[in-house]
């Protein structure tokens, strides 16, 4: 899938709270928020990408999960952070792309 396409669906999907498939005026109003939303989530991402490779390992996510967890479980109601450590579960090699990242924080429900 297009990473445009995958921006719309996420942007379209958070948009519309009352998930009735169309926009209302208010919604509508929020898309600013959820862009502002996405770029601080990419920031994050950034953070804890600390060698800068466009993926974040096990390592990188171990060294800031509790910061994680304690900055972003209100927000995200602690399933999505937990989310994100548990990508990791049995796989220490394994990583997680700012897609994937971007992906469960958006999440309808985890």
């Amino acid at each position: 899938m297009e990473p445009w396409w995958t921006l719309f669906q996420r942007v379209r999907s958070k948009a519309d709270a009352n998930r009735d498939g169309k926009l209302t005026k208010e919604e509508f109003c929020n898309i600013a928020a959820i862009f502002e939303e996405i770029e601080a989530l990419k920031a994050v991402f950034g953070e804890m990408d600390q060698d800068r490779s466009g993926t974040m390992s096990f390592e990188e996510m171990r060294k800031k999960a509790v910061t994680f967890y304690t900055t972003h479980a209100d927000k995200y109601d602690g399933k999505r952070a937990m989310h994100v450590m548990n990508h990791y579960a049995g796989d220490k090699k394994k990583g997680m792309k700012e897609e994937e990242f971007l992906d469960i924080m958006f999440k309808d429900s985890c």
